[in-house]
């Protein structure tokens, strides 16, 4: 998911958090966010963010947003070619990988969890 898309959800998200019913607005976002965090954003610099004319957040800008919608500052980047957060890896594939090897190693050796 491209970085625009991610702010056209959050703003989906919020606008029902809100009970709107409806996306919140640009508009609205920029206020809320000039009323919530003290923070200035422009409606066309967001506008900019979602269309993908600006691929890259100032590290400012990021942290505003992440305040703005209580999510971590490293959400708010495009997520890398060929990433699915519904990957899934079968459990013949996952027992003959490293991750199986280095559990088994920790298990074997007596570590555990405090």
């Amino acid at each position: 998911m491209k970085l625009g898309e991610k702010i056209r959800y959050l703003r989906e998200v919020e606008g029902s958090l809100r009970g709107l019913d409806r996306d919140l607005s640009q508009q609205e976002m920029v206020r809320a966010i000039e009323a919530e965090t003290g923070s200035k954003l422009s409606q066309s610099y967001l506008s900019q963010i979602e269309s993908g004319a600006r691929p890259h957040l100032t590290n400012t800008t990021r942290q505003i947003l992440a305040r703005f919608f209580k999510v971590h500052p490293g959400y708010l980047v495009d997520d890398p070619e060929g990433y699915s957060p519904n990957y899934r890896v079968s459990y013949a594939t996952w027992k003959t990988s490293w991750t199986c090897g280095w559990f088994r190693a920790r298990s074997d050796s007596g570590a555990t969890r405090n």
